[in-house]
């Protein structure tokens, strides 16, 4: 298994308002890393179980939108099968399909 950024992972940075990797120190998935990044071998089944488990914990993360937003920064490959702020990478391009979607439709409408 290929070990990935683990979000709540004390990096010794302060807390800062600046964008500082403090908030790290007060992720609820301290300690949890197994459960936010899995193998590249992890079946589609497993995969939903643990995802749908650490997305509870970051249901509760008052540093949820912090680590989310850390994790939109990422490369797709370092995300990859990992959950960031309670978003998941199959979340994530469920949810770039539906803006470019969008996005299709509104300049099919402006140009009809």
């Amino acid at each position: 298994m290929t070990r990935r950024l683990n979000p709540g992972a004390a990096t010794g940075a302060s807390l800062s308002r600046s964008g500082g990797l403090g908030w790290q120190e007060h992720a609820a998935c301290i300690g949890l890393a197994d459960l936010f990044f899995g193998p590249d071998d992890e079946g589609p089944l497993q995969r939903d179980d643990r995802e749908r488990r650490a997305k509870r914990v970051c249901a509760g993360c008052l540093v949820a939108a912090e680590c989310r937003a850390f994790g939109e920064s990422l490369p797709v490959d370092l995300r990859k099968h990992s959950v960031f702020g309670g978003i998941a990478e199959t979340d994530r391009r469920r949810m770039l399909r539906r803006v470019a979607a969008a996005r299709r439709q509104a300049e099919g409408e402006v140009a009809a």
